[in-house]
């Protein structure tokens, strides 16, 4: 994604470039994203091909899909974006999609509005992508001291390495007091393992998530690691309603000779 919007009254950004500063100064400068290509995947753009990953789109009528130029050009104030949750630029429903709503304080209230925590009315935009490993990665341990050894090919453990999928979201507070939260997170998936057809997550060699809303950054980097995920706000005080502001991020995961960053 790389749309750039602002405007002096409740303004808002979303780009992988440095973006306009907030009112208040804020202390770090853009971090560059990962640039490597896709190594050892593919990427999963149809609902059909995306196995249980994707939550069917049938249970969710409430969900606006955009493309992120078609979104910023019909709805440039955020402020004046009628409320619900827009699927940006994808149109593969999260699986993380309960946890999302629960990171931003947001829940579905009624004709498929979303309201904040306090019973407000907002505005959410999320993006997620899917990533079909080609090479299964690692193995499954057969027994006990195996499952405790760390993995001597640094490939996913316990369980082979199937699907890695990243999101991202991020949603404003436009209220008497306004603020800005970008989020983004990252999961390593292995096989679906029961009748039931519930999937667990597989260790691989390393995730980061990172973060920035409007120059606030969040960067969590782990190793040997499942999932992760990064949360920033940026606070613009209260009564004075100007700012700009902007949100940016990435998911770069890495696992033997599986490698795939994901900007937003």
């Amino acid at each position: 994604m790389n749309t750039r919007r602002s405007c002096l009254v409740c303004a808002l950004a979303l780009s992988v470039s440095p973006l306009a500063l907030a009112q208040e100064p804020r202390h770090e400068a853009p971090k560059k994203p990962p640039a490597h290509a896709l190594v050892g995947g593919v990427e999963i753009l149809s609902e059909n091909e995306a196995s249980d990953l994707a939550l069917p789109r049938q249970k969710y009528p409430a969900i606006k899909f955009f493309s992120s130029k078609d979104f910023f050009a019909q709805y440039p104030d955020r402020s004046k974006t009628p409320s619900g949750l827009y699927l940006l630029d994808t149109g593969l429903v999260p699986k993380q999609l309960s946890e999302i709503l629960l990171r931003n304080n947001l829940a579905w209230g009624p004709n498929g509005t979303l309201v904040n925590h306090k019973g407000e009315k907002a505005v959410l935009l999320v993006g997620y992508k899917l990533i079909a490993v080609k090479k299964k990665q690692g193995s499954l341990r057969h027994d006990l001291f195996e499952w405790l050894a760390p993995s001597r090919a640094h490939a996913a453990s316990p369980f082979p390495l199937e699907w890695v999928s990243a999101w991202y979201s991020w949603s404003d507070d436009e209220g008497f007091c306004r603020s800005i939260t970008a989020s983004t997170g990252a999961d390593a998936w292995g096989p679906v393992v029961d009748s039931s057809g519930d999937r667990v997550h597989t260790n691989i060699q390393q995730i980061e998530a990172y973060a920035n809303a409007a120059g606030t950054p969040s960067d969590q980097l782990c190793e040997n690691c499942a999932w992760q995920t990064a949360t920033a706000t940026a606070n613009f005080g209260c009564f004075w309603p100007a700012h700009e502001g902007g949100e940016w991020g990435w998911a770069d995961t890495k696992d033997g000779s599986f490698n795939w960053a994901y900007s937003w």
